[in-house]
């Protein structure tokens, strides 16, 4: 963990921790540690489709969890906590095309005070979020908190203020996970719902489930960002369009209210199938931009640099700044153009962000030779409230 946040932090990439919060196994009759936490407390855990499970109804379980992600978010310099779509389990068929039900019957009867098992469930999912949203806040403010869910919370034939789906899993029924509440209370920083789907796929399509999503967090201080299946590409005629994912993309910066994108997986972007890698870099994400503030964590932004000063070298242009001790500045937004009057406001002036662990200067190698570049610096803090902008000129090398 140390090193990938280290690793992280010399690009500038925020690190998210990412938690699967009930399970225990992965795999069918996996086996598990004499000294494992699980072994030592029986009475947490269920054993369901043969993988093991902590059991969600269970306040001790919970509460260790809880105490779990808690002492990464204390002993480590994440920047925010993701939570998978894993609550209560997706259910488990026998032979007979019929779900096995969970085995939370003695929880419920221990703890249920008389309530619909289905709500009790959703109940325990909720205390869950409310909980932990809590801890983490009190012990890191700036540590965002979110959820990617299963895409859809309800079919609007259940609820008619579901989405126009016919999804066979929704998040309120199926996993007991009731995604309306956590956005209505605030208790997540934000939302990624894992709209798995293509423009195509009638019974769950990806314009319908963006609409609704966006209305879900209007007017709410939770930022909604689109997870989509990139792990699909290529894998039927949707998925083998080299632009269906580009397109969803597009459509997302129809609305204001759709701060990004979150990609699941990474190998066949990183293999470049079907040409995704370079579509993404020269269709969607030609230049870099800031991510969106958070104001409800904070709205202070850090002081100005000071003493800017640049450098033509032999490798190209040293800028180097002074920052005081006591400023709260995160890292470093550089703009460059060769326009005197340029708005760094537009992200295509925006040069690169250098973190302010690695210190206060940087190397613009991208230059050309008889021009006259202009350069503005800005600090900016951990949920990107950027400072006030310093100007720099640089002469014509």
């Amino acid at each position: 963990m140390e090193f990938f946040v280290e690793e992280a932090h010399k690009r500038n990439l925020e690190f998210h921790a990412w938690f699967n919060p009930y399970r225990i196994t992965l795999k069918n009759n996996e086996k598990i540690p004499e000294n494992h936490i699980a072994k030592k407390n029986p009475n947490w855990v269920i054993e369901y489709g043969g993988k093991y499970y902590y059991d969600p109804g269970n306040p001790k379980a919970r509460e260790f969890t809880e105490d779990v992600i808690v002492d990464v978010v204390k002993n480590y310099n994440i920047d925010g906590v993701h939570m998978d779509d894993y609550f209560y389990p997706y259910p488990v068929l026998d032979k007979n095309k019929k779900v096995v039900p969970f085995g939370d019957t003695k929880s419920y009867k221990l703890y249920g005070k008389g309530m619909k098992l289905e709500d009790w469930r959703r109940k325990n999912t909720d205390t869950f979020v409310m909980e932990l949203s809590k801890k983490i806040k009190k012990t890191k403010p700036y540590v965002k908190f979110g959820i990617s869910p299963f895409g859809v919370w309800r079919n609007n034939d259940k609820d008619p203020t579901g989405s126009a789906t016919r999804a066979g899993a929704e998040n309120y029924d199926t996993l007991y996970a009731d995604t309306r509440t956590w956005i209505q209370n605030e208790w997540i920083d934000y939302i990624v719902p894992q709209i798995y789907w293509d423009f195509n796929l009638k019974v769950a399509q990806y314009d319908i489930l963006v609409n609704w999503w966006i209305n879900e967090v209007k007017n709410s201080n939770v930022h909604l960002y689109i997870g989509h299946a990139a792990y699909k590409i290529g894998s039927n005629k949707a998925w083998r369009n080299e632009n269906e994912l580009i397109d969803q993309i597009k459509y997302n910066r129809n609305f204001e209210n759709v701060h990004g994108s979150v990609f699941f997986g990474f190998d066949k972007i990183q293999k470049n199938s079907l040409n995704i890698k370079t579509n993404l870099k020269e269709k969607v994400y030609e230049t870099q931009v800031l991510p969106p503030t958070s104001p409800w964590i904070d709205i202070i932004a850090p002081k100005p640099v000071t003493n800017i000063k640049a450098k033509i070298i032999k490798d190209g242009v040293l800028l180097t700044w002074d920052d005081p001790a006591n400023n709260y500045a995160d890292y470093y937004a550089i703009y460059r153009s060769t326009d005197k009057e340029f708005d760094e406001k537009n992200s295509k002036y925006l040069l690169t962000t250098v973190k302010r662990k690695y210190g206060l200067k940087y190397l613009d190698k991208n230059i050309e030779k008889n021009k006259t570049y202009y350069y503005k610096i800005a600090p900016v803090d951990r949920v990107h409230n950027q400072g006030e902008v310093k100007e720099k000129i640089i002469l014509k090398k």
